[in-house]
């Protein structure tokens, strides 16, 4: 029954908007990995729908983000589907899959990094493949630990993170006349903000910038704005015992309901396709 409730739930809620996280954020994933060392966390999203009426129309969507958290060595994998097809016309058919890596060198200075490939057809994007490599700064000072047992130990309520990297890009248009194929380096870099107002409500705001190093007219910008909030408070939960309890979890305890907006502007997207693309999009998701 509690299966059920989450699938028409998930239906429900989610909504998508012009598909365009073509600078996929992974910071929602490594906010909930932070939280805790030599553990896996992640979550998963799902939306199916049909409609029948003049016309068929289909969606389906898909969301899986998982990491592990071994202390020093961070592990991200990404990957997410999108789908939307009216009249026998795909106005959405899209997808991304992501790895990445930190090796935190102290407790302020990381090195991180990733591979990625996607595919855009609403965007004539028939491959774009990256890898880079670069370091990962936290602005913020951490929280010192409590001194002693009655001593409040407060949740840090905002962090802070800029990151300098540098990336090879692979990218294929799907343009029939002419099969045009780049290949750059560009400078990857973003500032990510994560604001804890609650103890089951995360804010996260990510702002990528990304030039070409040999033009930097020809760039990249992506700005996006996570709103999360659970069914139930993690405080309650940390204290309702001890750590066997965290393992007994109630299913709501795992749902979060997620708002997304993001905002996408490419100086030379590939031709007929606007420089400015952006998404709107709220649903549930089911922690691991």
């Amino acid at each position: 029954m509690k299966s059920s409730l989450f699938i028409i739930l998930i239906t429900f809620f989610c909504l998508s908007f012009c598909n365009a996280q073509m600078i996929l954020n992974a910071e929602s994933l490594r906010v909930d990995m932070l939280k805790g060392q030599n553990q896996w966390s992640g979550t998963v999203g799902l939306s199916l729908n049909f409609t029948k009426n003049v016309n068929e129309v289909y969606n389906f969507n898909t969301n899986v983000a998982l990491g592990y958290n071994g202390g020093e060595n961070l592990w991200m994998i990404i990957s997410n589907l999108n789908f939307n097809k009216a009249e026998g016309v795909a106005f959405q058919n899209s997808g991304v899959q992501h790895l990445r890596y930190n090796r935190e060198i102290s407790k302020r200075f990381t090195i991180e990094a990733f591979l990625q490939g996607q595919y855009d057809e609403v965007s004539e994007i028939d491959f774009r493949g990256l890898a880079g490599l670069g370091p990962r700064f936290e602005l913020t000072k951490k929280k010192n630990e409590p001194n002693t047992s009655t001593e409040k130990d407060e949740k840090q309520r905002s962090r802070l993170f800029l990151g300098t990297l540098v990336m090879y890009e692979y990218e294929k248009s799907l343009e029939l006349d002419s099969k045009i194929i780049h290949r750059d380096f560009r400078s990857s870099n973003y500032l990510s903000f994560s604001f804890y107002p609650t103890d089951n409500v995360t804010i996260i705001s990510t702002t990528y910038y990304q030039p070409r190093v040999d033009k930097l007219k020809d760039y990249r910008v992506s700005s996006e704005i996570n709103f999360v909030m659970g069914f139930s408070s993690k405080k309650e939960s940390a204290s309702s015992g001890s750590g066997q309890d965290e393992l007994k979890k109630g299913f709501w305890d795992k749902i979060e309901l997620n708002i997304n907006f993001s905002y996408n502007y490419d100086a030379f997207p590939v031709i007929s396709i606007p420089k400015t693309q952006y998404s709107i999009s709220n649903g549930l998701s089911y922690t691991l």
